[in-house]
């Protein structure tokens, strides 16, 4: 596994959190999704922008799994930061 995709995996380190990393995770996606809106916040571009972000949330977080040999390891936050964003495309910007 490359640096990158451990990184993305990883949230940038928040996996590595000693308590609580999905929760790290989770909240590193609220400033992603306000990122997302500073471009645009018309619904079709901002629902491919998190449909992008999805797939490669699969992607990397599957590379992650092998690499590390630990089924939904601590470390990958991925898919909480993602999800959030998710969670999120149903609030009024």
């Amino acid at each position: 596994m490359s640096r990158l995709t451990f990184l993305l995996a990883s949230g940038f380190g928040l996996g590595l959190a000693p308590v609580a990393p999905g929760t790290f995770g989770s909240l590193a996606g609220i400033p992603l999704y306000l990122a997302i809106l500073h471009v645009t916040t018309a619904p079709v571009p901002t629902l491919l922008l998190v449909g992008l972000a999805i797939l490669l949330a699969c992607w990397v977080a599957g590379e992650a799994e092998r690499a590390i040999g630990e089924h939904d390891s601590g470390q990958i936050v991925i898919d909480e930061i993602v999800g959030m964003l998710v969670a999120l495309l149903w609030i009024p910007p």
